[in-house]
């Protein structure tokens, strides 16, 4: 039986989760490498399952720095459902992620792979301290009750957003685009199982025309606990520095959540 993996041209459902993890993996590496700026991995966390999580090796080959000195705010590594992630609390774990310079990017493509076993409101992961804020921030968030996968971006009071209707109780696999060289209906698009999403429960479209920051990032909640706390997990974590064509984001979506073992 063909499944959509094989579209990715990765291994088949049917073969063990390490060698779906490894074959996703090297694909993405052999695709991306020169375009990733960081990339949240479990195999960069050498503990045990169920222990707190200092620090992350950067899988992407940058030496981005990924960590959490607070031990009340460190994630667990985990196995969710036979998954290999990173699990917060829901109250205030956090990773932060090294300053990472975009101000000259046109474009970036991030890809998140998200399990949320019940329903919260929480940032998966989030660039720069606030994106309400602006300064050329971006994020990727799960709302409205955990029912909505969203993203976003913004410089200054420039916005845009797109929230996804979706599910909790399953691991999912999302990638997103934001293009601040494109016109503002194109700017923003976002996929997922192979496919781009063009039905929205919320989307705003204002223009976006500055630069994105040079800005530190958060895994799990906003800038180190402050805020939207995450209760779940998070597998993968990808950040692009080029907008991908349709067929290749879709493409990702499925490469992302191979990587990850969840397809």
């Amino acid at each position: 039986m063909l499944h959509y993996a094989r579209q990715a041209q990765t291994a088949n459902r049917l073969a063990p989760r390490q060698t779906r993890s490894a074959v996703g993996t090297a694909a993405i590496r052999g695709k991306y490498s020169p375009s990733a700026r960081f990339w949240l991995h479990p195999d960069g966390a050498p503990v045990a399952s169920s222990t707190a999580v200092a620090a992350v090796r950067d899988w992407s080959g940058r030496d981005i720095s990924l960590s959490q000195a607070t031990a009340s705010k460190q994630p667990l590594a985990a196995a969710r459902e036979g998954i290999p992630c990173f699990t917060f609390d829901g109250v205030n774990d956090a990773l932060q992620v090294g300053a990472i310079n975009l101000t000259t990017t046109q474009a970036i493509t991030v890809a998140v792979v998200e399990f949320r076993p019940v329903a919260n409101i929480g940032v998966v992961w989030e660039f720069g301290t606030d994106i309400n804020l602006g300064g050329g921030s971006f994020g990727t968030f799960v709302n409205d009750n955990g029912q909505c996968f969203s993203t976003a971006y913004a410089t200054g009071a420039q916005f845009q957003l797109r929230a996804v209707a979706s599910t909790i109780g399953q691991w999912r696999a999302w990638v997103v685009t934001a293009n601040r060289a494109a016109i503002a209906a194109n700017q923003l698009y976002v996929y997922t199982q192979g496919t781009q999403v063009t039905s929205f429960v919320n989307s705003l479209s204002g223009t976006v025309t500055g630069s994105f920051g040079n800005l530190a990032s958060w895994v799990g909640s906003r800038n180190n606990g402050a805020a939207f706390p995450f209760n779940g997990s998070v597998a993968q974590v990808l950040l692009l520095d080029r907008a991908l064509s349709t067929s290749d984001a879709a493409t990702l979506s499925l490469e992302i959540a191979q990587a990850a073992g969840v397809a």
